[in-house]
């Protein structure tokens, strides 16, 4: 395995690079011609790899996904490979050193780049919002500063992960936020919610404040769970740009601490290739 581990978040070329040199070992293992020796060298090379992706590149990899600098596809390859190497060993995994916990903390460089939409395309689309539930009255709100409900999240199932969430959009309002089809699903309820405030001219501040908190009571709390949420793509963009806007609350301060440090706040565009690499900073500008 490599002797030094990357101190910053990950790229899709970077985690290319280690599967290319995973599998080039796994390819020279596999042309060893006595099958003894073969056997062998396969447990162990399985359970180093193993150990390695357990408390090192998943954790690494889900908090790049989130922080929007690798891909969905990126995520599942490497999670993909974790789970063959338990199934070749038939090990459950308990045996590798624990998942690294508080990533932004132990990381020495990070760098979160704060989403950045086209505000001009928001401020003449009405399309934006005819795809929100505006005349909810499911819930209360101040309709004069809210034009659309917070987001909801079911109770979290017995190992105390995420399951489904409910979005104010029209038409689908309830996504599993361990699906593939979800994925990027709460940036693109940002986005929407974003852009129909521009249409409509009204004062975003309000909805940014509470949406900025129920991100820290909902969604902050699970970002080191085991349990991968595609639903969650590129999310820390969101926190970015909330934070990079206005400074914070009294309420922020309990959850602050362990990114705020290393945060280093920069505006970039986004890359409009299609509808989620769009949610993913440039390639050439990270890793």
């Amino acid at each position: 395995m490599p002797k030094e581990l990357p101190d910053s978040l990950l790229s899709d070329r970077i985690v290319t690079i280690l599967m290319k040199y995973f599998h080039s070992i796994h390819e020279m293992i596999s042309g060893i011609s006595n099958e003894g020796s073969r056997t062998v060298a396969q447990l162990a090379f399985y359970d180093t790899l193993g150990g390695y992706l357990n408390y090192y590149l998943i954790p690494i990899t889900k908090y790049s996904y989130y922080a929007g600098q690798v891909s969905l596809q990126t995520v599942e390859n490497v999670i993909l490979l974790h789970r063959n190497c338990k199934k070749y060993l038939n090990v459950n995994g308990n045996g590798w050193r624990a998942p690294i916990k508080d990533v932004l903390r132990k990381l020495k460089s990070i760098h979160i780049e704060p989403l950045h939409m086209d505000e001009s395309k928001g401020c003449s689309e009405a399309s934006f919002c005819l795809h929100l539930d505006i005349n909810s009255d499911q819930f209360h709100y101040d309709k004069e500063k809210m034009i659309v409900p917070l987001p909801i999240v079911d109770p979290e199932d017995h190992n105390n992960f995420l399951n489904n969430i409910w979005l104010p959009f029209k038409h689908k309002q309830t996504y599993d936020l361990r699906s593939d089809s979800s994925a990027y699903v709460l940036v693109k309820f940002y986005e929407t919610v974003s852009k129909c405030y521009q249409y409509e001219h009204i004062d975003q501040n309000c909805f940014n404040n509470k949406f900025r908190n129920w991100l820290l009571e909902n969604i902050h709390v699970h970002m080191n769970d085991e349990q991968f949420y595609p639903g969650l793509g590129a999310v820390l963009r969101i926190y970015e740009i909330l934070k990079y806007d206005k400074k914070y609350t009294r309420h922020d301060e309990q959850y602050a601490g362990e990114e705020d440090a290393n945060f280093d706040y920069k505006n970039a565009d986004v890359n409009p290739e299609d509808e989620n690499r769009s949610y993913m900073v440039e390639s050439d500008s990270h890793g």
